[in-house]
């Protein structure tokens, strides 16, 4: 990251509308699958009052990230349609099963909405996963059986799957095939642990040395998340933190540090269902009930950012503040002007604020007196929320104001605070 620079995370944008089964980014971030169950409700509603339709149709979608446009490639019946299970590697299409029926067998998907049938993978052969070597397909597959993976072969194809060439694998190999770096050739491993090398234009089997694995590069962000917690990302360099979007109360009901600034953790949403970072570090996507949405990750000026944050955490404050004092206000005029001690303020305070949260932080200052004694409503101060920055400032009359930090407070100041605060 440039010297003085950090990333934000913008708000989401639905790129994909309706009920998704499931969601398959490419390898290199272009693209996001998605298998559209129902594009509305309707079909829910109807189910729900016991109108269950024996094959409803559904749509193979794919969305391409650059240009943000959306295209239909196939529109299926529910029973016929083939399970996609991943992208081919160049990211042409897809490769997909279907299990049952007549025409139970390998698919390519392709993006020009072209379906083909993958010549020599029936029912009921597994598939393994699709590397490109050259300009062709390799593929392994197998038949499941009481030993594990039994009758394992070897399927090159041609770019456009018209044809293929077949070699039978050992027998307990692993169904996983990977290439052989600057070869025509590709490699399994036995359940011996040893490397099997299959060269693609013979056919022919050689026991190798392990070859040498593509350097894996760590991407700039990881992706924190579960089903009962909000997806959240965070900077691999600590050094380079996200812009915390959310409010200081959001994060503090999630359980994070209040201090925003250089804390490395950004909300990305509370609501998705799964999600991720896809390839190339600029956009996190994420599945909601209904629909797909993209988070774009921008690089910002830090100066910028710290500023933003800063005033965002001011906003935040003095929202608090108000809302305290406006419950001290209301307070006072049920109980004749009187303000509550400072012993069980939070208690009386409660039934007049939004949540006991907005109490969080905030120094009551003014005790057990009278608004008759006070002289001066507007210039006495009812209590403070502190940060490291200034103060949100609530005096008797309601009205609030912010207050730069200047000096640290004073030793009987931070009494006082650590006495007080909830």
């Amino acid at each position: 990251m440039a010297e003085g620079k950090a990333y934000m995370v913008l708000p989401a944008k639905l790129v994909i509308d309706g009920f998704l089964q499931s969601i398959i980014p490419s390898d290199d971030g272009r693209y996001i699958y998605a298998f559209l169950f129902a594009s509305d409700d309707s079909l829910f509603k109807a189910m729900t009052a016991g109108n269950i339709p024996e094959n409803p149709t559904v749509q193979h979608i794919v969305y391409d990230v650059k240009s943000g446009r959306k295209t239909v490639l196939a529109e299926l019946p529910y029973l016929s349609s083939p399970s996609v299970q991943n992208w081919l590697p160049d990211g042409s299409g897809l490769y997909a099963r279907l299990g049952e029926g007549d025409a139970a067998g390998g698919y390519i998907l392709g993006l020009n909405g072209n379906i083909i049938k993958m010549p020599e993978m029936p029912a009921p052969r597994k598939m393994g996963n699709v590397i490109k070597v050259g300009g062709s397909f390799v593929v392994n597959s197998w038949v499941a059986g009481p030993s594990g993976y039994e009758d394992m072969k070897l399927h090159i194809y041609t770019a456009d799957f018209a044809s293929v060439r077949t070699f039978d694998l050992p027998e307990k190999t692993a169904p996983f095939v990977a290439p052989i770096p600057n070869q025509l050739a590709v490699y399994v491993r036995n359940d011996n642990g040893k490397f099997i090398g299959i060269d693609l234009v013979s056919g022919r089997l050689s026991e190798i040395q392990r070859p040498t694995s593509p350097t894996y590069v760590e991407p700039k962000f990881y992706i924190s998340h579960n089903e009962k917690s909000p997806m959240l990302i965070g900077a691999q360099d600590w050094n380079s933190p996200l812009s915390p979007l959310s409010t200081l109360e959001e994060r503090s009901k999630l359980g994070l540090p209040q201090s925003a600034p250089g804390d490395g953790f950004a909300v990305v949403t509370k609501e998705a269902l799964t999600g991720g970072l896809l390839a190339g570090d600029r956009f996190v996507y994420h599945l909601h009930e209904r629909g797909l949405f993209l988070s774009e990750i921008i690089e910002v000026d830090k100066a910028l950012l710290e500023e933003h944050k800063n005033a965002a955490e001011r906003t935040a404050l003095l929202s608090k503040a108000k809302q305290v004092a406006t419950g001290m206000m209301i307070y006072g005029a049920d109980y004749d002007d009187q303000f509550p001690s400072i012993d069980d303020w939070t208690t009386k305070i409660s039934p007049y604020v939004k949540n006991m949260e907005v109490m969080d932080g905030f120094v009551y200052m003014l005790g057990d007196k009278n608004l008759a004694d006070i002289d001066d409503p507007a210039n006495t101060v009812l209590g403070y929320i502190d940060c490291k920055d200034g103060r949100a400032v609530a005096y008797v009359d309601g009205h609030v104001k912010w207050e730069p930090r200047k000096t640290p407070p004073l030793l009987a100041e931070q009494k006082h605070i650590f006495g007080l605060l909830r």
